[in-house]
């Protein structure tokens, strides 16, 4: 059965409604989506609530110098406003934004890039890559190659649940610190100043690499960096226990699709000098630093009260 989708606009002069409606009309044409699914602006989801259709299509104007179009100024203000209740409330929803820019200004596509960013810090996972077509060369360069592949993945959007990445800030707690063969744990060092770019490279995770990690055991990852070092930690949860290089190294059958292939090799060329497998699970950001053999400087406080 298609999956009930919103079709979600966010327009200030009428091009992002028009490429929406397009889109909608296209995919229901294509009995790619229920009949329940609905063309509406940003605030109007605000309205009826941000988690109330499985599966996004949002196309987004950036108003000005990386503002948002005044249709989605609503949904904006709840989703960036300090609640708690916020936290995981998009879990269960698939989403994929298209940004319209015009390089001519500073922020470019930058509301488009910002709500691609809270959607998945707020639990979405990306079922496409964020698309950002601009204005001054022609929208169309970007538009239609992107339409093209939404329709393309809408079919099988819901076949896979999602892999959620997520950004802790303090590791998951496991009740034991002995091996447990559907939790493991791996170490990493990060370049210099390179972890909060990684953090937003693991967002914008490609979809062939979230349905290649959820076939081959993968339930769940957690990064967490050890303060006051390089030190990376990720902390992964399977469906059954595996041989981890055979599953995901290079000779994998993992890997044997180009993207995932492409999504590794990124990630150990930019950002990390290569996982290895630890023994050890901590809950602590004190433990982390000792298991790992790591001196963490002790603050000035604590120095004086050494003295």
């Amino acid at each position: 059965m298609p999956p009930r989708i919103g079709f979600v606009f966010g327009s200030q002069g009428g091009t992002s409604e028009a490429i929406c409606k397009s889109i909608f009309a296209k995919a229901f044409q294509r009995n790619l989506c229920d009949r329940g699914s609905q063309l509406l602006s940003l605030n109007q989801l605000q309205a009826a609530g941000i988690d109330s259709f499985p599966v996004l299509v949002i196309v987004a104007a950036t108003y000005g110098d990386g503002n948002p179009p005044d249709n989605g100024r609503k949904l904006w203000r709840s989703i960036t406003k300090k609640d708690t209740s916020l936290v995981g409330c998009m879990k269960n929803v698939r989403f994929g934004v298209l940004g319209l820019g015009d390089q001519n200004y500073n922020c470019f596509c930058g509301f488009g890039r910002d709500l691609d960013v809270r959607l998945g810090e707020l639990g979405g996972q990306r079922f496409v890559e964020r698309g950002e077509a601009d204005e001054a060369v022609g929208l169309e360069i970007v538009v239609e190659p992107w339409i093209g592949k939404v329709l393309d993945l809408l079919p099988r959007v819901l076949e896979v649940p999602p892999v959620s990445y997520a950004q802790s800030s303090a590791p998951m707690s496991f009740t034991s610190t002995l091996r447990d063969s559907k939790k493991r744990c791996f170490v990493a060092t990060i370049k210099d100043g390179k972890y909060e770019e990684y953090v937003k490279f693991h967002q914008n995770i490609y979809p062939e690499v979230v349905r290649g990690l959820r076939t081959f055991g993968v339930n769940s990852l957690s990064l967490f960096k050890v303060p006051g070092t390089l030190q990376v930690i990720m902390q992964v949860s399977l469906v059954a226990n595996i041989d981890f290089n055979a599953t995901f190294g290079l000779e994998s059958e993992y890997q044997k699709d180009p993207r995932c292939k492409e999504w590794e090799t990124l990630a150990g060329a930019s950002f990390l000098s290569g996982w290895v497998e630890c023994e050890e699970f901590h809950s602590s950001e004190q433990e982390w630093p000792k298991a790992l053999g790591i001196i963490m400087e002790k603050s000035a406080a604590e120095n004086k009260g050494l003295q």
